[in-house]
């Protein structure tokens, strides 16, 4: 602030008046009382292990701490925070073909047939090997989108839908030779496990027949891509027929429909 006065000899002088004080602050015991637990607060909540916490130091301090990134109107819209509307696949397999140690490639043809090929352009011997657990896979044809199966009876089959007899256990052998065994059937005595096969002939053969040790089990994978999955959504089996999606059932005779309405030999069956 500044003042004029006029002077005795008829002159003008300014004076300079000094800053006015700061307001005191409230000196009353409540007011200090009221101050100090507000600080003793922010210290505690901001040293607190809570507050540090990796999983909730992330909403507390988008709250504390407004972020343009995170008040982004493209980031808060519905359509992209509900996973329900855009699903993302959160499963990191492989497409691949399956060698097999006596000169095939596991192949499933459009009729539903699985054997073996020698072809190596055949599309049909193109499968997506794709983890459903630990150590567990499904194998489902790239051209034809069905599942390799196995049933109760160590028969082999494909499915549409992925259920519980579509999981194989992925066992790496000797000389790095893979084997896949069924995830629920085996053998009720010993134990010993069913495994997928091809014979000499690349015919498929009953899981309960190949044993893990013989070439007939061995599957070398030749990676051709990793792709990204959607989990596949488990079906019960008492969901679907057996006899419709050509699981054979003890009821049928030794000459089994399935591998694609073919009728099996008494060699296959062996």
């Amino acid at each position: 602030m500044h003042s004029v006065c006029l002077t005795g000899d008829s002159s003008w002088a300014i004076l300079s008046s000094p800053p006015l004080p700061s307001p005191p602050l409230p000196s009353s015991p409540l007011f200090s009382s009221l101050l100090f637990s507000s600080l003793l607060f922010s210290s505690l909540l901001f040293s607190s292990p809570l507050f540090s916490s990796p999983l909730l130091s992330p909403p507390l301090s988008s709250l504390l701490l407004p972020s343009p990134l995170f008040s982004s109107p493209l980031l808060s819209s519905p359509l992209l925070s509900s996973p329900l509307l855009s699903p993302e696949p959160q499963l990191k397999g492989i497409v691949t073909k399956l060698n097999n140690r006596q000169g095939f490639h596991l192949q499933l043809q459009a009729d539903g047939t699985i054997d073996g090929t020698k072809e190596e352009d055949n599309s049909y011997a193109v499968f997506n090997l794709i983890p459903v657990g630990l150590r567990v896979v499904a194998i489902q044809g790239v051209q034809t989108k069905l599942y390799l199966a196995m049933n109760n009876e160590g028969y082999l089959y494909t499915s549409e839908h992925f259920t519980p007899e579509c999981k194989f256990k992925e066992s790496v052998f000797e000389n790095y030779y893979v084997t896949y065994s069924s995830m629920i059937y085996r053998q009720q005595q010993s134990g010993r496990g069913w495994y997928l096969g091809l014979n000499k002939e690349g015919q498929i053969m009953k899981g309960n027949h190949v044993k893990k040790n013989k070439p007939a089990a061995h599957f070398i994978p030749k990676p051709l891509k990793v792709a990204l999955y959607r989990e596949p959504s488990l079906h019960d089996l008492t969901e679907f027929s057996r006899s419709g999606s050509g699981t054979p059932t003890k009821s049928r005779s030794a000459l089994a429909l399935l591998n694609g309405g073919k009728t099996l030999s008494h060699h296959e069956l062996t």
